[in-house]
């Protein structure tokens, strides 16, 4: 498969500056340059295809629509995050009510999965993630989500097979990306 020369891309923040020592503002509308060998997690603009992805990657709660290029590495197998050289800023928002809004979908899904599948969830356990979702902080955000997507992945998994799991991942990649592309300014919502 050949290489991509620019990547749509999304990122997780605290806010408008560069983290890890780099403390650049980060602009809509404008980009950014790394110089250097660029390596995923060492050095790089940072950005995943996948909403699911970059919020397992996540810092905060502030979303970012970006664009990659320039110099594009490509980490994991499946690739799960792409560092670049070049980053640029399309549009951010703060996203900590849509997150937790969507992990509270991803816990009911997870629940519907579970007794579609004949299968009797911990409700404590469930019941303890919507109560993470929806009372969750900046800190808690990612926990609550991921913990509540992890869930319904899980349970859809153990009822049936790796390509259930694979299907619940794509529906919660999807419905997360559609609430997210709901905050984008009105330019940007094609992004």
């Amino acid at each position: 498969m050949p290489q991509p020369t620019r990547i749509l891309a999304w990122h997780f923040g605290q806010g408008q500056i560069l983290s890890h020592g780099d403390d650049r503002p980060v602009i809509d509308g404008h980009s950014l340059h790394v110089n250097g060998d660029i390596e995923p997690c060492v050095r790089g603009l940072h950005g995943s295809e996948r909403a699911i992805d970059a919020l397992m990657y996540q810092q905060g709660p502030i979303v970012s629509r970006v664009e990659l290029f320039g110099t594009l590495v490509p980490h994991g197998d499946p690739t799960d995050k792409w560092a670049a050289s070049d980053r640029l800023q399309l549009w951010h928002t703060d996203a900590a009510e849509t997150l937790r809004r969507c992990a509270t979908w991803c816990t009911v899904q997870a629940l519907k999965a579970a007794y579609a599948q004949g299968i009797e969830p911990e409700i404590s356990i469930m019941e303890s993630y919507a109560t993470d979702a929806a009372t969750a902080t900046d800190a808690a955000v990612r926990a609550a989500v991921v913990a509540a997507c992890a869930a319904e992945a899980a349970a859809c998994a153990a009822a049936t097979d790796a390509a259930a799991a694979r299907t619940a991942v794509a529906a919660q990649n999807t419905e997360l990306a559609r609430r997210l592309l709901l905050l984008a300014p009105t330019e940007g919502r094609a992004a």
